[in-house]
Parts: C-alpha cells; sequence; structure tokens
C-alpha cells in the first residue's frame, strides 16, 4: 500500500509559531504589563463553577485556572502558561486564557525600546527641585496667587513671618519687581533697588521664605509606587481586545461621593481656590510635564479641576477611558504610567491614540478627612519617561498631602475636629467623673490601630524555660521564673487635686480647653465600634483600669487578699465606678529593686478624713513606683487620664499600655522580623537577676548555655550607640537556619553550633515552637520540636496537622490551602532522599554533576509553574529544601523563595534569606553571623561605613 505525503497547509501550526525574536519581544512585553495575582475578593474560587471562556462546570478533574491578564478562572484547555520576562534574563511563567492572548501577541515593533522599559528602574535618585525657585517667580509676577502661595507655604511646614511690620498688601508691583535680579530688570526698578526701601526689604523676605522651602527627599527605597512590581488587585473587564477595558469601583464609592460633595467637587464646572491651580502649575513645571491637573471621579464619568475648556463647555471623560480610575484601586499609593502605548489597559484610550497622544502619566492620590480617595493629583506628559527621581516623587506626594489639608481646612468645621489633647496621645485611657459610669476607651492613632494587651499571663512552664531546664543541670530554686501576676494600669490615688497642684512629682495638671459637658459629648462619639473594640465587653476593660498594691519590704510582691482589699474610691474619685471584687493585682519589677532604693517615685499619698461623716474609708498605703518600672514603661504612646476637666500625663506610670515590652515587641518586629513571646522577656530578667553587667552569659557557668540572637539587643539597651555593620534580622543566625527560626540560645560546650530558636510560620506570627540544631550537621534533618512536659504530644500532633508537606529539616510547611479547589499546594514527582542525592551530586560528584542540574532544572520548572498557577507552597518546599543544599543551589533557592514568600505574604522571610546567603561563611558552618558591635565612645565616627543605631530612639521610632 503507497502513502501520499501533502505538503502542511498555511493553518498548520507550524505556520502558527512564533520566531525566537518575537517570543523574546513577547515575553518581555508581558514583563512589562502589571498582572493579577492574588484572587479577586469578589471572583473566589469556590463562588465561580464555570469557565469564563468555554462555560464548562469545573469538577475535582476538571480544575480551575486564574488567568493572571484579566483575573477570571478558566479551564487548562482554554489557557496557555507564558514566559514572562521582567528582570534581564530571568523568566518566570503566567497563565493567559484564549480571550487575553490576543492582547498579549501585539507588542510595539521596537525591541528595543521594550526591553529599555521593562527594565529600567521606576525611581532614581536625584535632589533637584525646581520648587523654591517657581514659589518665588509665582510670588513676583502673580498678584492674583501671591495670598495662595503663602498658604502654600504654610501647609507645606514653613512658617511665613514678616519683617519691619511690612503687609503683603502694602507692597506695590514695582517693590516686587525690585527683587528681580540687577541684571534683568529695568534701570528705575534698580534704583529703587538701591534706595533700600524697607517694602522692598519685606518683598525680598517673603521671596526668600518661598526660595528657601525644602521638601525632604525621599530615599529610592521608600518611594513606594502602585504596581511597580507587575502586580495589581483588580480584574480587568472587556468584551474584545480591541475594547477598553473597565474597572470596578472603588470599594468605598458611596464614602467618596460624599466627600466629593462636601468637597463641593462635584459640579463639572466648579470654581475653585488659586490654590488649586496654583499646585496644578507647581506639579507641570516640578515634572516638566505638559499639564499638571486634579481630577475626580464619580460614577461613569470623570471632571477636571481646575477645569478644562472647549468652545466654553467644561470637559468630562469616561469613567472607563481615565487613569485616575485606576489610581483608585492602588491601595492609595501613587500610580506611574511611564508609557502608556505599552499597556494593554491603557493603549487603546482615545487621550493616548489622539493627536494629543498623551504617554506620561504621574498620579498621587488625594486624601479626605477619613483617609478615602476623593481626588488624584496627576501630571500628563506627551512623552513617554523611563522613570521618575526621588525628588519628584517626594514633592508631588508633599502637594497632593498640602492641597488634601487645603480642602480639609476650608471645608471641615473644626468642631468636627478631634480635640489636641486627645490626638496628642495616640494610646489614650480616658476616665469619666464619678456621677458618670465608668468608662475606659483605647484608642490608636489611623496609622497604628492595635488591640491593647492588658494582661500578660505566662504557662507555668513556657517552651524557652523549658529548653533551658532540658539540659539536664537543674536550677536553683531562686532562678526559676515565677508565674507572672496579671498586669494592670497603675491608677494615681487622690484624683481629685486642685487646678493649679502636681499629681504627681514632676508630672503638670494640663488644663483641658473643652467644658465638661463638650469633653463627655466628644467622648461619646468614640464609640468600641468606632475603634474596632466591638467585641470587648465593658466589664473587662474597667477591670484593667484600677490596681491595687499592697507594697513590701521585700523583694517580692505581696499581692492583697481579696477580702482585705480596700473599696474602689480609696483609689481616687471613682465612687461606685466598680464593684469592690473586681480587683486585679501586679508583681513590682524584678529588676533589682533593692538597688534602687531611694530612687523611687512615690504616688501622693491619701489623707485619712476627719470629719464626722460617713465616708468610705480612702486607702493611705504609698506605692512606690522604682525608676526602672518608668524606664521600662516610657514610651512615645503616651497613656493621658482625663478627670473633672484635666488632663494629665502619667506615661512613666502606667503599665498597661503599649510602652516597655510593646516597645520591645515593635522594634524587635520591625527590626528582627520576631514577634518575641511572654517567655522571652522572662528569661531575660531572670538572667539580669543572675548577671546585671552581662545577662546573655549568665548561664554560660552553670548550663554552659549562652543566649543570643536579639537578646544580644536587650542586653545592650543601656549603650548610648550600638553599631550594626549587617541587617539585625540577620544577627545570631547560623548557617543552616531556615528563615522560620530565629536562634536565641547557642550551646557553648558543645563545639559543635548546637543551638536553640524560636520557629513561627509567619514573621509578624508569635512563635509557638522552641526548636534545637546542630549547625555541624549537614542540614537541619535532625531538629526536632523540643518542647518538654505534657504539651509536647499535642504540640507536636497540632504540628503534623497544619503542615501540608514534610520538609528536610523536618518542621514542614505551613500555607494555606483551599479544599475545595485543591490549590495552595501539589507534590513534586520526587522525594526527600532523591533530593538529597542530587544536592550530593551537584555538589561533590563532578561525573553526575551535569545530570543532576537537568533534573533539578526541570523540579524548578514544575515548582514556578505551580506557583504561578496558586499552588505557591510547592516552590516554598522546594526553595527551602535547597536552601539546606548550602552554596552550590542558593540562587535557585531565593528564586524560589521570593516568588513563594511574597505570594503567601511573607516578604520578610525573603529578606533574610537573601541577607543570610549573603553572609553566611561557608568555611565555618558553626558560628554564627554577628552584626552587632557596642561603643560608649562619645567621639564616635559618625561617618563610618557601618551604620548607628540609637536605641532609645529607635525604641521610639517603633511605636
Amino acid at each position: 500500500m503507497q502513502t501520499s505525503f501533502h505538503a502542511p497547509g498555511p493553518d498548520h501550526p507550524v505556520f502558527t509559531r512564533l520566531s525566537r525574536t518575537q517570543m523574546v519581544a513577547r515575553r518581555r512585553h508581558i514583563g512589562f504589563q502589571s498582572l493579577i495575582f492574588d484572587v479577586p475578593a469578589s471572583n473566589k474560587p469556590q463562588e465561580v463553577k464555570f469557565c469564563s471562556y468555554c462555560q464548562r462546570m469545573f469538577t475535582s478533574v476538571w480544575k480551575s485556572y486564574l488567568c493572571h491578564v484579566c483575573g477570571k478562572w478558566v479551564c487548562e484547555p482554554c489557557s496557555r502558561v507564558l514566559e514572562r520576562e521582567r528582570e534581564e534574563q530571568v523568566i518566570r511563567y503566567v497563565r493567559c486564557c484564549e480571550s487575553c492572548l490576543p492582547l498579549l501577541n501585539k507588542w510595539t515593533a521596537n525591541v528595543d525600546e521594550l526591553a529599555a522599559f521593562t527594565f529600567c528602574p521606576w525611581v532614581v535618585p536625584s535632589s533637584v527641585s525646581p520648587l523654591g525657585v517657581n514659589l518665588a517667580e509665582t510670588l513676583r509676577s502673580q498678584p492674583e496667587r501671591r495670598q495662595a502661595a503663602l498658604l502654600l507655604l504654610r501647609h507645606l511646614g514653613k512658617q511665613v513671618d514678616t519683617i519691619a511690620g511690612v503687609l503683603l498688601e502694602d507692597i506695590s508691583e514695582n517693590e516686587w519687581a525690585a527683587t528681580v535680579s540687577s541684571s534683568h530688570a529695568p534701570p528705575e526698578t534698580r534704583a529703587e533697588q538701591r534706595s533700600s526701601s524697607s517694602l522692598i526689604r519685606g518683598a525680598q523676605h517673603f521671596v526668600q521664605q518661598c526660595l528657601d522651602v525644602r521638601i525632604p527627599e525621599i530615599p529610592v527605597q521608600q518611594c513606594v509606587l502602585a504596581e511597580a512590581d507587575g502586580r495589581r488587585s483588580y480584574p480587568l473587564t472587556y468584551e474584545s481586545p480591541t475594547q477598553v477595558p473597565s474597572v470596578p469601583n472603588h470599594p468605598r464609592e458611596s464614602e467618596r461621593d460624599e466627600w466629593i460633595e462636601r468637597y463641593q467637587l462635584h459640579k463639572p464646572d466648579v470654581q475653585i481656590a488659586e490654590e488649586v491651580a496654583l499646585i496644578c502649575d507647581l506639579v507641570a513645571k516640578e515634572m516638566e510635564a505638559d499639564i499638571g491637573i486634579t481630577t475626580a471621579v464619580s460614577g461613569v464619568r470623570q471632571w477636571f479641576i481646575p477645569p478644562m475648556r472647549s468652545e466654553g463647555r467644561a470637559l468630562e471623560n469616561e469613567r472607563d477611558q481615565s487613569f485616575s480610575a485606576h489610581t483608585l484601586l492602588s491601595e492609595k499609593k501613587p500610580l506611574l504610567v511611564r508609557n502608556a502605548q505599552l499597556d494593554v489597559r491603557f493603549r487603546h484610550y482615545k487621550v493616548v491614540t489622539g493627536k494629543s497622544s498623551m504617554s506620561f502619566y504621574f498620579g498621587v492620590p488625594i486624601l479626605a478627612g477619613d483617609g478615602v480617595i476623593v481626588a488624584t493629583l496627576c501630571a500628563v506628559d506627551s512623552k513617554p519617561r523611563k522613570s521618575i527621581t526621588t525628588m519628584q516623587y517626594s514633592v508631588m506626594t508633599a502637594l497632593a498631602q498640602a492641597l488634601s489639608s487645603i480642602w480639609k481646612e476650608a471645608f471641615v468645621p473644626e468642631e468636627e475636629e478631634v480635640p489636641t489633647e486627645m490626638t496628642e496621645a495616640p494610646w489614650t485611657l480616658r476616665l469619666r467623673d464619678h456621677e458618670m459610669e465608668v468608662m475606659a476607651t483605647m484608642t490608636t492613632t489611623p496609622s497604628a490601630r492595635k488591640q491593647p494587651t492588658a494582661e500578660t499571663t505566662l504557662c507555668a512552664d513556657p517552651p524557652l524555660v523549658s529548653a533551658l531546664r532540658a539540659t539536664q543541670t537543674p536550677l536553683k530554686t531562686s532562678q526559676q521564673t515565677p508565674a507572672s501576676l496579671p498586669m494592670g494600669a497603675c491608677y494615681p490615688k487622690c484624683m481629685d487635686v486642685g487646678e493649679d497642684a502636681q499629681l504627681l512629682p514632676g508630672v503638670q495638671a494640663k488644663r483641658s480647653s473643652l467644658h465638661e459637658a463638650d469633653l463627655v459629648a466628644k467622648m461619646q462619639t468614640f464609640d468600641l465600634e468606632e475603634l474596632g473594640l466591638a467585641h470587648a465587653p465593658l466589664k473587662k476593660q474597667d477591670e484593667r483600669i484600677v490596681v491595687d498594691y499592697e507594697d513590701s519590704d521585700g523583694e517580692h510582691p505581696q499581692p492583697r487578699d481579696e477580702a482585705a482589699t480596700c473599696a474602689p474610691s480609696a483609689c481616687g474619685p471613682l465612687t461606685g465606678g466598680l464593684e469592690s471584687g473586681e480587683r486585679v493585682t501586679r508583681r513590682r519589677s524584678r529588676c533589682g529593686s533593692s538597688d534602687l532604693r531611694g530612687k523611687s517615685v512615690l504616688l501622693e499619698p491619701a489623707t485619712p478624713s476627719t470629719s464626722d461623716e460617713d465616708e468610705e474609708p480612702r486607702c493611705s498605703k504609698v506605692h512606690k513606683l522604682c525608676m526602672c518600672e518608668i524606664k521600662l514603661h516610657r514610651s512615645l504612646e503616651s497613656c493621658w487620664l482625663v478627670s473633672s476637666g484635666q488632663v494629665y500625663d502619667v506615661t512613666g506610670l502606667v503599665t498597661a499600655h503599649p510602652g516597655g515590652r510593646s516597645a520591645w515587641d515593635a522594634f524587635l518586629q520591625s527590626k528582627c522580623f520576631l514577634k518575641a513571646p511572654g517567655d522571652f522577656y522572662d528569661v531575660f530578667e531572670l538572667a539580669t537577676e543572675l548577671r546585671p553587667d552581662g545577662p546573655c552569659e549568665a548561664f554560660v557557668d552553670t548550663l554552659g548555655i549562652r543566649l543570643c540572637g536579639p537578646f544580644d539587643l536587650l542586653a545592650t539597651a543601656d549603650k548610648k550607640k550600638v553599631t550594626v555593620d549587617k541587617p539585625l534580622y540577620l544577627h545570631g543566625r547560623f548557617f543552616f537556619d531556615p528563615p522560620e527560626v530565629a536562634a536565641v540560645m547557642v550551646d557553648c560546650a558543645s563545639g559543635r553550633g548546637r543551638h536553640w530558636g524560636y520557629f513561627r510560620d509567619a514573621p509578624d506570627q508569635a512563635p509557638e515552637y522552641v526548636v534545637c540544631a546542630e549547625s555541624s550537621r549537614e542540614s537541619h534533618r535532625d531538629e526536632k520540636l523540643n518542647v518538654r512536659g505534657k504539651l509536647g504530644p499535642a504540640l507536636r500532633t497540632k504540628r503534623s496537622k497544619d503542615c501540608v508537606a514534610a520538609s528536610l529539616h523536618q518542621l514542614g510547611i505551613v500555607v494555606p490551602v483551599d479544599s475545595k479547589t485543591k490549590t495552595g499546594y501539589r507534590e513534586l514527582p520526587t522525594t526527600g532522599k532523591d533530593l538529597e542525592d542530587l544536592f550530593h551530586q551537584v555538589e561533590k560528584d563532578p561525573s553526575k554533576k551535569s545530570s543532576a542540574r537537568k533534573r533539578l532544572s526541570e523540579l524548578l520548572t514544575r515548582a514556578t509553574i505551580a506557583s504561578d498557577e496558586c499552588d505557591f507552597g510547592t516552590g516554598l518546599l522546594l526553595g527551602l529544601d535547597l536552601f539546606t543544599a548550602g552554596r552550590c543551589l542558593e540562587k535557585e533557592a531565593l528564586q524560589l523563595l521570593r516568588i513563594a514568600y511574597m505570594l503567601v505574604k511573607r516578604a520578610n522571610f525573603y529578606k533574610i534569606a537573601s541577607g543570610h546567603c549573603k553572609y553566611r561563611d561557608h568555611d565555618e558552618r558553626t558560628a554564627c553571623i554577628e552584626s552587632i558591635v557596642v561603643s560608649d565612645r562619645k567621639d564616635f565616627n559618625e561617618q563610618s561605613k557601618v551604620s548607628t543605631v540609637d536605641l532609645p530612639s529607635a525604641l521610639e521610632g517603633a511605636e
């Protein structure tokens, strides 16, 4: 039988394939786009039942996949996996549905231009800004905007003053012209300038204040832009690839509309103040753009402020044709569009394809009083730009904040603002008079809203103390950490003091600017629901207020017996506020109270009543509050008491507010990415009692154990300067420690790098386990949970249930897994033994290195595809396993960990891993990284290459 062969037709796949050059151009074109990787809140996989392209129903076999372009769910046959290159020669994979494929298959013919925009940085450092010169020129040449310029100076933080009593209205145009340089001024102006009149000096003084305006330059690392990482949070909707995609409305759209009407911006032909027009002109000059404009978006339209007119009519734009509609969804971050022709979202806009050919857009959100975006300050240009400068970013954000404050000052009445006494203290404890019901409301600033922790109760055998006891050498009875008592707020005795009397020595009574009735009315507006405390019972908060102390001459506290506790009225004017049984006690600080006698601050004692009238007895007991407690608990988050119309600052005397340990908690979490548990501080206090001059060495002689890592920071708290030559989150890390482990103790006697550390699955999670490892081993495979006592088996069982997969270091990984869609983790076709063999072949077997590398490359590709399809646990597991292999596979490990930690929102762990790989010693694997050097020298070299941390200032800044 003879078979005939025919040439393939034009529809054969061989004729539709992209060439190698075209594939490179497409993956860089995809790298330029902002894609969606997080599942939209309105598009949860469990709520989607059909493929958006073929309408086939999803089942446990026919799985759903997220299209990273439009954000819709499709099946595997209706989608493709494409290459994406955002960093040069770093290729990742994304999934695209068949509907979005034409969008990505169309790119500019100039491949070099595409590469230049894809790989260049978005923000570059530069300190050049013409803002002061432009303001001075406005003051000289634009009479209608002079008042606006001086008002803007005030909102930019520059206090405007005059000299010789010269007012702005007194200066004529000739005097303003005389402030110009002599070389540019007319002859008659030069003559007047030589006359040195007081009016000219006054004009020059105003101009000089404009020239002195300095906007602080934001470092390039802190210039945060929306979508700078190539990710967006909202889906796109369109019917055809040539149609402009629409975006969803803002989640707080109704609130935005209310603020737009309140600011009187809802009319397209609105008459605006000169300050807005001035700011827009300054934006255009600062950004060297064609135009600076303020836009407002509501409903289906967008309009411009000040109005842009055509044929005498104010112009409007469609919301779907608006760049600012995308800025609204940028999570209050500025949006930068460097080249609109290259972005699939904007390239079909009318302003992009029309004669104006708009290419560049930079929009900064303008926030209303409650933080909602009300408008956008924009710079628009017809020429694309690869990047902006740090000074342009700083000036644009400063002008947007100034415009926000101008509108707030003009349209928000003063009576709606929070009184200064309440806003100066981010954490405020307020009490009503005894005639009203007792109420304690704890508030935080909008930038740091946290639930207060009023009680710190440790278990009798905390994990870290268990690790200490597991060393076979028993501690002495005096060295053991006692169980702590509940901690409450220190309530001063005798609050009914006079107007000019001092509540405490060194504490002034601040007169409230409000009447008592107004104060009560203002406090009523701050209800629990508003503060996020709706589920906190009021009675429980009342119990956190009053604390009774039983003073003793010994070293340990003597809590009062409940029957012997004096009545609530004995502790101040809160008569009848609490029942007599509602008491909380507190232990005295163990920081060497015998050494601090005579250095105490005494609460003013109550005077026993001599009246014949029946009164409840007052407590005459004097509590001694030692200076170490004041130092420990004093922080920027001050605690004020408001009573009888007066405000008392008792920050240093209150223990149940975010000072002291909370200040250290914030510092350790921001610098070391560690949320320290309660036993962390108890172990350190025990070590301080044993050896005050060197608490980290307190257990060396008896147990052979040294405290390390974050304990070194606490040990240097009394030093003037702490020199840091590496990031603090790397201090005390051993060679094979995964990012989830924070070493806190090391065995000095073993010589094998044996150490203990806290283990947590997320940087913001409190550690639940204490692990033990030896760095002399090849990996952490022998590492076990070192939790002793009855909780040991239960914790091991809990850990085994939480883990989705076992790792080579035997700690496992915990990632969110959707049980319905089965997304979050997928297994790789390999085992732990196979990986160990591959690592050995790559590092020590040259004959099999090539084949092992090829096998690892396949696993890397599978893990990358899995991460792109929401199975991020696969990349995390393989990345951690590669991390244990040492130097040979560090690059591959960091590539996987960067994606995985970003997807599971644990980016700080990637910082630890990347820095760890940079500084860990491959020749000495039993040593840990050291980054702290203490210096007490007053002539410390501030210009040294290493950085310096002022711990008191750093602790206050952490709060």
